[in-house]
């Protein structure tokens, strides 16, 4: 089984619909789809893409010592936890996209207040006049 096949199941699996996957790692519809037929994918796409679905890049070898992406040991100047630097800069970079995402859904919130508040407003002229 091609790379592609094991990123789609695994997206599957998880229940995630493409577009919001899409999203999630900053490409079309289209271009997910086209990642599914891959028999390869290069790294930086494959580390944003394991970050997503919260699993090792390793995770797609189909080796079973390493489905999930908790590090096995600690190497001296990294945090606890992280085996490597290269896995400390991947949960970076998805802080940074969640903090994004938190963002987005802040100010989404933000405009769905101010139009309950124009609404309400609405709905008090509204019942005002018919008294």
């Amino acid at each position: 089984m091609g790379i592609g096949k094991s990123i789609e199941k695994e997206v599957r699996k998880q229940g995630i619909k493409i577009t919001a996957f899409a999203a999630r790692i900053n490409c079309t519809r289209n271009n997910v789809y086209d990642i599914f037929k891959r028999k390869s994918v290069n790294t930086e796409l494959l580390n944003t893409i394991a970050a997503v679905l919260n699993v090792a890049p390793s995770f797609f070898s189909g080796a079973k010592e390493y489905k999930t992406a908790q590090p096995v040991k600690v190497i001296e100047d990294t945090p606890v936890g992280y085996e490597t630097a290269a896995q400390l800069e991947l949960q970076k970079k998805l802080i940074a996209y969640m903090e994004g995402e938190k963002k987005v859904s802040e100010e989404k919130i933000r405009k769905l207040e101010e139009t309950v508040k124009v609404l309400e407003e609405k709905i008090k002229r509204l019942s005002s006049r018919k008294k």
